[in-house]
């Protein structure tokens, strides 16, 4: 190759000595690696904490409604009725939990001034109460568990836990049918 020869490219004279230098740069540079390794890793992760009826058949939130846990109780007006449910943290960290409840709708004023209770009440000024719920959460061994600032830590060693939600409403309530949810949320 002639080191003054120029080649035409795109209506202009370029030197055919820089068109070699960019070929050997390019060749040059495509030989470099521009990483060494990827690592791609799919992680298939369970729920930690987890919640069941009988302690057993134990539910994850994989999708709407798969962690709820459904039930009916039948109490008389002024009569406390309790149901128990489990909750169990499968991880090797702790779990801190609180409790969220949503009052009936014909209650809808809520008072969690009570560690471990909440009142729903009918008027915005509470002086008409429609119900109490009482929480107790005890650890495998029946040791209460009792919330700081409304937290409950929950330890794989201690798991499972009962969780006991008592009902109390008013005595003069009206016989039909209430909702109440409690949810058992991350802290």
């Amino acid at each position: 190759m002639e080191l003054n020869k120029k080649v035409k490219i795109l209506g202009k004279q370029i030197p055919a000595v820089l068109i070699a230098l960019v070929a050997i740069a390019g060749l040059a540079s495509a030989g470099l690696l521009s990483y060494y390794g990827k690592v791609v890793g799919t992680a298939t992760v369970s729920q930690s904490v987890q919640v069941s009826l009988n302690g057993q058949d134990w539910k994850q939130c994989t999708e709407a409604g798969a962690c709820d846990l459904t039930f009916t109780v039948n109490p008389v007006a002024g009569d406390p009725i309790t149901q128990t449910v489990y909750v169990e943290n499968t991880a090797n960290a702790q779990a801190n939990v609180k409790l969220d409840t949503t009052c009936p709708t014909d209650f809808p004023t809520k008072d969690e001034t009570t560690p471990g209770e909440v009142n729903c009440y009918e008027d915005a000024g509470k002086t008409k109460l429609g119900v109490t719920i009482d929480y107790a959460v005890k650890d495998k061994g029946g040791t209460t568990v009792s919330p700081t600032n409304g937290v409950y830590s929950l330890s794989k060693a201690s798991s499972p836990y009962t969780l006991d939600i008592t009902y109390t409403f008013a005595i003069n309530t009206e016989p039909k049918s209430y909702d109440i949810v409690t949810q058992i949320v991350p802290a």
